[in-house]
């Protein structure tokens, strides 16, 4: 598990795929979907921005997990001063505790850094969201088919 470098973040884009929920593995979003503007405000510049912080785990040479944070108006903002958080497990290392050991050290980072919570959105079917219950992410607000949740850098050790 490392910290990435800015010579790394071209993996951004295939992590942020990875990263989406697919309801029907028989009809897969086509990789050009992180092209969007509502997509690659995510990656767009990653490193160049205060606040974008990328961490790895690796297989070997291999990233075979990451998690980033961005000061972004995306899915999970809740407020300027809150970094949204993105994760992504490559398929065949999910189920692992690498999501979560990946979690702990972000969490840390972003305490070492000051922040005081950190957000995210979810699909209510993704399987992830267990994880994050059971890490303590909080439910902010929710729609038909998605929580933002927000876990506390103050409160949770």
């Amino acid at each position: 598990m490392k910290q990435v470098n800015a010579l790394e973040y071209q993996i951004l884009q295939k992590f942020l795929y990875e990263a989406l929920f697919q309801p029907n593995p028989k009809n897969l979003f086509p990789f050009s979907i992180v092209e969007t503007a509502e997509l690659n405000k995510y990656i767009d510049k990653f490193g160049q921005l205060i606040g974008d912080y990328a961490i790895a785990s690796y297989d070997g040479e291999n990233p075979i997990g990451l998690v980033w944070v961005r000061l972004v108006e995306g899915y999970g903002h809740v407020d300027s001063k809150t970094p949204e958080l993105n994760i992504s497990i490559l398929s065949p290392y999910r189920g692992k505790g690498i999501g979560r050991t990946l979690l702990q050290s972000m969490f840390q980072l972003l305490k070492d850094k000051d922040y005081k919570q950190v957000s995210l959105s979810v699909q209510k079917a993704n399987r992830a969201l267990t994880l994050y219950l059971a890490l303590g992410f909080e439910i902010y607000t929710e729609d038909e088919e998605t929580f933002t949740m927000i876990y506390s850098l103050i409160n949770n050790d």
